[in-house]
């Protein structure tokens, strides 16, 4: 029986059952309202596994030109609900600053009032690092005992950056993907760019991995078994697609 625990079906059940998983332990992911940043935390680990799911979509729709732009929203909500999480209150304030930063730039160049909810916050309005986020919560992280050294920055690097140049942004390099070089006299556009082989597999299976070790940390901070989690990750860790990094180095 435990073997079979351990068997994996297809990379796709395996990450239907992650995503299952983790939603059906919304019930319990209720906080008191001075707990409120584990409490973002555990809705970040919804959006992240919304995202997640939206990846799998567009790699099974023939649509892996575009599955980085999620890939890096994903570590981006991944990076937040885990500073939320290690770092509580003065990290909630630092999201409140770039909420009124952004809302009142937006009431000013399109006259909608995005800010008006936030007339009476008393604060330095500051858009947010995800750089600095990503510099602060590694140590966050070891002082919890987690011992993930460099490992964030590192993912940063390899998930938000490379994502950013050739996924987020239309620069050059998003856009020559759409080029067909075919001929040496006249060049085309291919609108359906194929994908190397194993790459979007690999961007998913990461972003799963990431998404079970966020579902870990929430997990324990709100008390929840974590058995069955760490089960169906290392199902998911056992698919070999040859891409990408790896999440931070412990899971507890």
């Amino acid at each position: 029986m435990v073997h079979e625990l351990f068997e994996s079906v297809s990379f796709d059940d395996d990450v239907a059952s992650l995503a299952d998983l983790i939603r059906s332990k919304a019930p319990l992911l209720r906080s008191r309202p001075d707990l409120r940043p584990r409490q973002l935390a555990a809705a970040g680990l919804m959006r992240s596994v919304a995202l997640l799911v939206g990846i799998g979509v567009l790699r099974r729709a023939g649509r892996t030109d575009v599955t980085g732009i999620l890939a890096r929203q994903h570590f981006e909500t991944f990076l937040v609900s885990l500073y939320l999480l290690f770092k509580g209150e003065p990290a909630l304030e630092e999201l409140r600053a770039d909420d009124v930063y952004w809302s009142r730039r937006l009431s000013n160049h399109t006259e909608i009032p995005f800010a008006e909810h936030l007339a009476e916050w008393k604060g330095e309005p500051r858009a947010l690092n995800y750089r600095d986020i990503a510099a602060a919560l590694g140590p966050l992280l070891d002082a919890a005992g987690k011992d993930v050294g460099d490992g964030v920055m590192k993912s940063y690097n390899l998930i938000y950056r490379i994502q950013s140049q050739v996924s987020v942004h239309s620069g050059l390099h998003a856009l020559q993907s759409y080029v067909d070089f075919g001929d040496s006299h006249s060049w085309g556009t291919s609108p359906n760019p194929a994908g190397t082989p194993g790459v979007a597999e690999g961007e998913e299976q990461v972003a799963a991995q990431y998404s079970a070790y966020l579902a870990h940390q929430v997990f324990e901070q709100f008390g929840i078994e974590t058995l069955a989690l760490e089960v169906v990750t290392t199902r998911i860790i056992g698919h070999q697609f040859g891409a990408a990094d790896a999440p931070p180095r412990s899971a507890s």
